[in-house]
């Protein structure tokens, strides 16, 4: 009977035992997986910070089973899902701080250009603009004055050029009465010829000239023919004939002179009017220079010699305004900031000690995250690499080109900057979140089919982009779970248990 009742107690208590555990199974996983993850919080250990938590408290010693089957609600509930193993090429990174910044090429202070006062603000803080567009109206002594001799060295060029064009004239008019006398026209012929075409006072000294030579040639005819029918002497004739040979060398040396004089006499109002010209170049250099790159020499003229405008550069935003109407400023002050958002730069600083590893060229895409957006990476283009080790520390800068159309990002937000630190290297992968480890191994859960897992054991090579390369029994295409590793790892847990 003793030994009856005996064995019934012993019956009794592993038959509690044994409900006690089946009940706590057949309340599900959770609340033994809140257990584990409290623990393994301090056991545990994370591939990477964006890696799922995949460490498990050491709560049984001997080897894992190595498959676990899921019904559908529970896979539902545990949100797993599966991702299929790929051959990628990863780099080894390092991640490193960095701040956003406005484009420097695209961030400009409008500042003032001459000691002026404000007429009128046609802008607001953040306040879309156009390039061209007005941003504040001015007016000034010193811009007054510059463009009075603007117009004095305009007007000098229109009296220079209505001179040279004169002479211009009147040169090549001479050319064509020249060239007409050669050719022995008649006097009368001339003067119909060129009674309408500008000559100036070289109209007198050529026909003069030209006249008299003409006179004398016929009074040496008509003297020739008196002297063969001895009607004149042998003397009056050389007399008449030496008339004529003045009169004809008074033509030539008039004839040279008219040419010569017409001909300086151009070229000289050319070279006043090209000296016109570039004096008014200089000035209006001078008044460009005083208005600086954001005013416009003409702007305003219309309306009085001292007023002018400052316009934007480019698209953009008014990042900052600190003037106002009827304010009196002097050269230098900053009127207003302009600045265009769709585009910024990245600025990361890479110490000394890791600029031998890294790996990085002008137009290589690189990516970061900010604590703003933790769940979305963003990509960035190098624009350059410093050479120069910053004086403010021991690091040399990069600088990225992030393109911000959408406008999410601000200027001044902190970043983290994941850098490549070799170059690529083709292997097989699988998503970071995938690893898990217990009792110092490596591996992932295989899908084997639909609700069922086979646990693989892997080495870990290298972690780029959120893959890490892997060696292993796995292949590419084979589908490894994701998301929901860590609930698997405890039903494994669990199984192991029972056992």
């Amino acid at each position: 009977m003793a030994s009856e009742a005996k064995q019934t107690r012993a019956s009794s208590a592993g038959s509690v035992w044994n409900g006690l555990l089946l009940r706590i199974r057949s309340a599900g996983s959770l609340l033994l997986v809140m257990a584990l993850a409290a623990a393994g919080f301090w056991g545990g250990h994370a591939l990477s910070p964006h890696a799922e938590e995949s460490a498990a408290p050491e709560v049984a010693t001997g080897p894992l089973p190595r498959e676990v089957s899921l019904p559908l609600p529970k896979r539902q509930a545990a949100g797993i899902t599966t991702e299929k193993v790929q051959t990628r090429d990863l780099r080894q990174m390092a991640t490193v701080p960095g701040m956003l910044q406005y484009d420097r090429l695209k961030h400009v202070e409008i500042k003032v250009p001459v000691d002026s006062v404000v007429e009128q603000v046609h802008v607001l803080p953040g306040q879309t603009v156009r390039a061209g567009d007005v941003l504040v109206e001015l007016s000034s002594g010193a811009v007054a004055l510059a463009r009075n001799e603007v117009l004095e060295a305009r007007a000098q060029v229109n009296l220079t050029q209505t001179r040279y064009t004169w002479e211009q004239t009147v040169y090549r008019n001479v050319e064509d009465l020249i060239q007409a006398i050669e050719e022995n026209k008649p006097v009368e012929a001339l003067e119909s010829e060129f009674a309408k075409r500008t000559l100036g006072e070289q109209r007198e000294a050529l026909m003069h000239a030209y006249v008299e030579l003409r006179l004398a040639e016929q009074i040496v005819e008509q003297s020739r023919q008196l002297e063969a029918q001895g009607a004149l002497s042998g003397r009056v004739f050389q007399e008449r004939l030496g008339r004529r040979q003045r009169a004809a060398a008074a033509f030539r040396a008039a004839l040279d002179q008219v040419l010569f004089d017409t001909r300086q006499k151009m070229a000289i109002a050319e070279a006043e009017l090209q000296l016109a010209k570039r004096r008014l170049e200089a000035r209006q250099e001078k008044l460009k220079l005083l208005l600086g790159p954001f005013g416009t020499p003409d702007d305003g003229e219309e309306d009085s010699l001292a007023h002018y405008k400052l316009r934007s550069p480019f698209d953009g935003t008014i990042a900052d305004l600190s003037c106002a109407a009827a304010l009196r400023v002097q050269v230098g002050e900053t009127l207003m900031r302009v600045a265009d958002p769709g585009r910024l730069w990245l600025t990361a600083r890479i110490h000394q000690r890791q600029w031998g590893a890294v790996r990085l060229q002008a137009g290589e895409v690189i990516e970061f995250h900010v604590p703003a957006f933790p769940d979305r990476n963003w990509k960035a283009s190098v624009t350059f690499v410093g050479t120069q080790v910053a004086s403010d520390g021991h690091f040399l800068p990069l600088v990225a080109t992030v393109d911000n159309s959408d406008g999410r990002l601000r200027p001044g937000m902190f970043a983290w900057v994941d850098v490549p630190l070799s170059t690529g290297k083709r292997a097989l992968a699988v998503p970071e979140t995938a690893i898990q480890r217990h009792e110092g191994k490596t591996f992932v859960f295989l899908e084997v089919k639909p609700g069922v897992y086979r646990r693989v054991d892997v080495r870990l090579s290298m972690e780029s982009g959120g893959w890490v390369a892997v060696e292993g029994d796995l292949k590419e295409g084979d589908h490894v779970v994701s998301h929901g590793a860590f609930f698997l790892k405890s039903e494994l847990l669990l199984d192991r248990e029972g056992d």
